[in-house]
């Protein structure tokens, strides 16, 4: 089953299967999202909610409730 499913992703045809992204969409997505600068933005957005550089380098899964609740909010922000 393994190797039908490798052979289906090297056949040509694959590229065209319905739900599928080019590379160039990917791109224009990632220049939409201005992804060169995303990690200062969202530092900034972050801490624009409370959350300091030490908070950030935690993860998401140590912060209860609330806090998970402003990093929801930054997520929702940033990709707007």
């Amino acid at each position: 089953a393994k190797e039908a499913e490798l052979a289906a992703i090297d056949d040509p045809a694959h590229d065209d299967m319905e739900g599928e992204i080019s590379l160039q969409e990917v791109y224009e997505r990632l220049d939409d999202l201005d992804s060169d600068n995303a990690e200062a933005r969202a530092a900034t957005l972050l801490a624009g909610l409370g959350l300091d550089a030490e908070m950030q380098a935690k993860p998401t899964r140590s912060f209860s409730g609330g806090w998970r609740m402003r990093i929801a909010l930054a997520q929702a922000l940033f990709v707007m």
